[in-house]
Parts: structure tokens; C-alpha cells; sequence
């Protein structure tokens, strides 16, 4: 078992939804709250009030570095929030240790794993309709999600309570599988 599973016992009051930017955190946090009417918190809309600027916003005038110290900002918001929640939380939130051991021990992850091929599909999706607020990489995209999704999918993986593969599935159904894991712990 992994080390930052070991202390998980019984049914969680706090759900957090990781992954790569386009797995669906968003649409599938929704959907979840819907269900379960807890509260739900995302990562882009809190960043922008804390902020004023949306991801990509901060990313072009500000940098990445800056974009992912705000979104660790935005994570311990979360984290603070009284339970019972479902987030979504940035892509970014498992770049450093500190987050990553902390998000292990104080909630439970869900990991929306996706193919390359969906991600990008869904980025360029977004791209063609002018969807303003994901910081896309105006260079070279496919090269860049795929380096970021090698070094970043262990690390969701590590974290994880649950993982889902998300590419083929609605976010009904993501959400019901959620569910049902829940029930059975």
C-alpha cells in the first residue's frame, strides 16, 4: 500500500478532484456536487476572485511561476474549507512534495486520468470556442501536455484515493463511479 493511503478509513466528507488541465475536473466537480449537495469549490473560478486574473491571464503577464504559487494559495483556501466539499484542484498541485503529502493526508484525491489524445483534443476544442481561462502554451502544445503529463502522472497517481479514467466517459457517469467507490469504503 502506498504511504499516503495507509491512514485512509471510512468514507470521506471531502473530495477532491485532480488531473491534468482538460481531464474534466471541473465538469465532473459539478456534476458531484449536484448529487451529493455538498459544496463545491473550483480551482479557476476561486483563483480569479483571489486574484482578479484568470490561469491563463496570470500566466502571460505574470509567468508560470507566479500562476502556480497563486494556485497553491487557491489549494490551502480549499484545504481550509469546512467539509463536507468537492473541489477541483490545479494540474500544478502535485508539482511540489509539501502539497502533495499534504493533500494525501487530509483528503481524498480523485485522480481523472486521461490519453494524451483526449486531452489535447479537448484543448483545442477549447481553443477553437476562445475558452478564456486555461493557460494554453502557445508554442508547442502537444509536446508540452506530454511533458507535463510524464513527469506529473505518477505523481497523481501517488496521491490518489481513487483513480478514473476519464476519456471515454460522461461526467454522469465519472460522478456515479465516485459514488459507488465511496459507498463501498
Amino acid at each position: 500500500m502506498n504511504r499516503f493511503r495507509d491512514s485512509r478509513f471510512g468514507s470521506p466528507s471531502r473530495i477532491l478532484l485532480a488531473g491534468p488541465m482538460g481531464a474534466g475536473k471541473s465538469t465532473v466537480g459539478k456534476r458531484l456536487a449536484e448529487i451529493t449537495g455538498w459544496p463545491y469549490l473550483d480551482n479557476d473560478e476561486m483563483l480569479l476572485a483571489s486574484t482578479g486574473q484568470t490561469a491563463r491571464q496570470l500566466a502571460a503577464e505574470s509567468g508560470i511561476a507566479r500562476l502556480h504559487r497563486e494556485e497553491r494559495c487557491v489549494l490551502f483556501q480549499t484545504l481550509k474549507h469546512p467539509c463536507p466539499l468537492v473541489a477541483s484542484i490545479a494540474a500544478s498541485a502535485v508539482d511540489r512534495e509539501p502539497e502533495r503529502t499534504l493533500l494525501a493526508a487530509t483528503t481524498s484525491v480523485v485522480y481523472l486520468r486521461c490519453r494524451l489524445s483526449t486531452l489535447l483534443k479537448r484543448m483545442e476544442d477549447d481553443r477553437a470556442q476562445n475558452v478564456g481561462y486555461r493557460p494554453l502554451f502557445s508554442a508547442d502544445l502537444p509536446s508540452t501536455i506530454s511533458k507535463l503529463q510524464a513527469r506529473r502522472a505518477k505523481l497523481y497517481q501517488e496521491i490518489a484515493w481513487k483513480t478514473v479514467d476519464a476519456d471515454d466517459l460522461p461526467p454522469e457517469e465519472i460522478a456515479k463511479r465516485i459514488l459507488a467507490f465511496m459507498n463501498t469504503v
